[in-house]
């Protein structure tokens, strides 16, 4: 009789221990909620680095940029609405071994979002010194959060209009990928998810040129804040010719 508990005992702990050991995908049944959720006043650091590299009409073309930019949450509406206020605050470029400080550094740009984080108004800074800069910045943001809960490994497709051209969509998938534990780069736990956009760049004649990009994205789960976006992309950037890319976004300590 004691043989036969002592078998049954090891057969539980076998199991037990199977248990702890299996992969997540056999844990997918976990469901988020992934919603960016705005305070009044709350300010956030990003540090922003992006790469490309490519052929433009001039020649070759060998971009480099590193630069700070503090992200303002001016005002919190009742429709759901959040204006956001966006500065660059300091950044060098490098540009074909030629390197300057940031054009339109301390200037701010200020977006009106929707509750799924898509841009609905920009406001300063799209035209001018900042631009073409201020669009770069743009492709390393999310373009828009899932409006339904997911489980981990569920991937959600999405279709959004451009801001200034209801022509041109923009689209792409959502895929949560898992949680992540928090490290020393990110002090705190986040949910992992992996963002596949094609996005549209209007062209003043003729069809507009996309660039694909591939992003992972690191969320934290109470606040839907970004804590680290990497990603990678190519494509036709208009004026600037063809090219490839890639960069970080990180959250960086106030």
């Amino acid at each position: 009789m004691k043989h036969v508990y002592s078998r049954a005992a090891i057969l539980l702990s076998a199991l037990s221990l199977t248990a702890l050991l299996l992969p997540a995908p056999a844990r997918a049944q976990d469901t988020y909620t992934i919603k960016r959720t705005y305070k009044a006043g709350e300010t956030d650091r990003y540090r922003i680095k992006l790469q490309m590299e490519g052929e433009s009409p001039m020649g070759p073309l060998n971009l480099e940029m590193t630069m700070d930019m503090i992200e303002t949450t001016k005002q919190v509406n009742e429709d759901g609405t959040v204006v956001l206020e966006m500065k660059m605050d300091s950044g060098v470029i490098k540009f074909n071994d030629q390197e300057m400080s940031m054009p339109g550094a301390g200037e701010t740009v200020r977006m009106t979002v929707d509750q799924t984080g898509r841009v609905l108004k920009t406001e300063g800074g799209a035209a001018g010194r900042g631009g073409n800069l201020n669009g770069l910045v743009n492709l390393t943001r999310v373009a828009t959060w899932p409006d339904r809960p997911l489980r981990v490994g569920e991937t959600w497709t999405f279709e959004i209009p451009l801001e200034n051209n209801a022509q041109a969509k923009v689209k792409g998938s959502f895929t949560v990928v898992g949680p992540e534990k928090k490290s020393d780069q990110i002090k705190v736990d986040t949910l992992k998810v992996k963002i596949a956009t094609e996005i549209p760049i209007p062209a003043p004649q003729g069809e507009p040129s996309k660039i694909k990009m591939d992003t992972m994205v690191y969320v934290e789960p109470a606040t839907g804040k970004v804590m680290k976006a990497e990603g990678s992309g190519s494509g036709q950037l208009g004026p600037l010719g063809q090219a490839k890319m890639k960069f970080t976004r990180v959250l960086v300590e106030k």
